[in-house]
């Protein structure tokens, strides 16, 4: 898989006198994929965006040292590429490089935050002690790697596309009753497995901060980020070129292409269950951006899908068993799913659905094995 031949390579390399050391994967001379394939823009680009792309993507694939500052003092990558990269550069990771968040409860069920923040980094520099989880931790939670096809167009759409699908008191008594979720200084979230982040410079001031352990200058404007930290190398480690490289590379990068069916007519009668069975009331087919509309499957609203068994994290206005509705766009190439990577398949996914879910989880198992192949061809088409 992308995984162990990114690993591989990086071994070979490693022989014959070649320094483990280098600015990424990613060639120098790698062509430029084309608009509608993975890895490509959004659309046709003069010069100046091309130059953008490229720059930015080689900012995305750039691996970091420790004499850069990269791990003050925990980190889960050496760059951005690192966990993102199925099925190509900005994409999906492996669930080996799952993330695993923590947090307590009060004696009346309350979750409260670590003072260490939630995440338990998975590496950490050379000296430095071993992360571990606050005294009293009742809640785990993994994560794992989403893909960054398309945010861009996320990124773009008008608030109140977003906010005209949200129902949090149900009053259409469907059953649904997805809500927007909106940071501490009232931005609304668009990008997160709990819509926590507002936008695509936020997305990467957080990234750089909570993912590569690294500074950034302040950001009129933004909250995200870090500012100071204790490695010893001079603050800011990444500068506003770096981090503007990577915004522009998310912004132009193109959504995930429509895959061709090996049986359309198969396919077709899966879109139609995909309705009938009401996926599409979280996953809704698109939403109006500025040029038309953006197919992503999700209302990018906040729903309680998760079984009240389980304990999950808060983060900014989601609570504990709420998610944001994760787009599918880019479904077929991207397993494993949810937002702990434990559902390989995707019928094992939409078995994994709870909570405001139940009652379209039940009406897919209750479809005949012939529908229910119809329904999951349609979304390997995605």
């Amino acid at each position: 898989d992308g995984a162990k031949q990114l690993q591989l390579r990086a071994f070979l390399l490693s022989l014959g006198g070649s320094s483990q050391a280098s600015t990424g994967l990613l060639h120098p001379d790698a062509p430029l994929p084309a608009v509608g394939e993975y890895g490509g823009p959004a659309r046709a680009l003069d010069a100046t965006d091309e130059e953008a792309f490229l720059r930015g993507r080689s900012a995305f694939d750039f691996e970091f040292g420790y004499g850069e500052g990269i791990g003050g003092p925990r980190f889960n990558g050496d760059s951005c590429r690192a966990c993102h990269f199925e099925p190509t550069i900005g994409g999906a990771g492996p669930i080996d490089l799952n993330v695993m968040r923590h947090g307590l409860l009060t004696e009346d069920g309350q979750f409260v935050q670590p003072e260490v923040g939630t995440i338990l980094h998975r590496l950490r520099r050379v000296g430095e002690g071993q992360q571990r989880a606050q005294p009293g931790t009742a809640v785990y939670e993994m994560r794992q790697t989403p893909h960054l096809f398309g945010l861009g167009l996320i990124d773009a759409l008008p608030e109140d596309v977003v906010l005209a699908n949200a129902d949090p008191d149900d009053l259409d008594g469907d059953g649904i009753s997805g809500r927007p979720s909106f940071t501490d200084d009232g931005r609304l979230g668009r990008f997160g497995w709990k819509g926590s982040v507002p936008s695509i410079r936020e997305f990467v001031r957080d990234a750089v901060a909570m993912e590569l352990g690294m500074t950034l200058p302040q950001d009129v404007g933004q909250s995200f980020g870090r500012v100071h930290d204790n490695d010893g190398v001079t603050d800011p480690e990444v500068h506003f070129d770096y981090a503007r490289d990577l915004e522009h590379f998310l912004t132009l990068l193109g959504p995930p292409p429509r895959q061709t069916p090996e049986d359309p007519a198969l396919a077709a009668r899966g879109e139609e269950l995909f309705g009938t069975v009401g996926c599409d009331r979280c996953h809704v087919p698109a939403l109006q951006g500025p040029d038309g509309p953006v197919p992503l499957y999700s209302d990018l609203l906040l729903h309680e899908v998760l079984s009240p068994r389980v304990k999950g994290i808060e983060e900014a206005s989601a609570t504990m068993r709420e998610m944001r509705t994760a787009p599918l766009w880019g479904v077929s190439q991207t397993a494993p799913y949810m937002h702990d990577g434990l559902a390989e398949t995707l019928a094992a996914a939409i078995r994994a659905h709870d909570g405001e879910a139940v009652a379209t989880r039940t009406a897919f198992q209750n479809l005949s094995g012939e529908d229910r192949d119809a329904l999951l061809a349609f979304l390997e088409t995605l």
